[in-house]
């Protein structure tokens, strides 16, 4: 791709993604990172959602009715949820925590 070359280290099927890095993973290194990196999550941004939404996980299940079927859990649990994200100043790691209950139980 653009005069770059990939390789793996084993067999790949039809279909699959690809990751890759492309050597900015730090927000704070200001003077290295291309522009276009300030509108994409970086890794720590992932760490703090993962963090943020392992608490919420916590809280809701602590918090809201345990039939997770039900129409109260589903209200309290969205509840839970909108207040953390309001709660969660990082724009990126807000963007990356469910946005409903079905989201967080995935």
């Amino acid at each position: 791709h653009n005069g770059r070359y990939f390789y793996v280290e084993r067999d790949l099927p039809a279909g699959s993604e690809i990751f890759l890095s492309y050597g900015h993973c730090n927000r704070d290194d200001v003077h290295r990172n291309p522009s276009w990196t300030s509108t994409m999550p970086m890794t720590d941004d992932y760490h703090e959602a993962a963090e943020v939404t392992r608490s919420l996980w916590q809280t809701v299940r602590q918090k809201a009715t345990p039939d997770g079927q039900s129409t109260l859990f589903t209200k309290q649990s969205q509840k839970l949820i909108d207040e953390t994200k309001a709660g969660t100043k990082n724009v990126f790691a807000k963007d990356l925590i469910p946005s409903s209950p079905p989201e967080l139980m995935q």
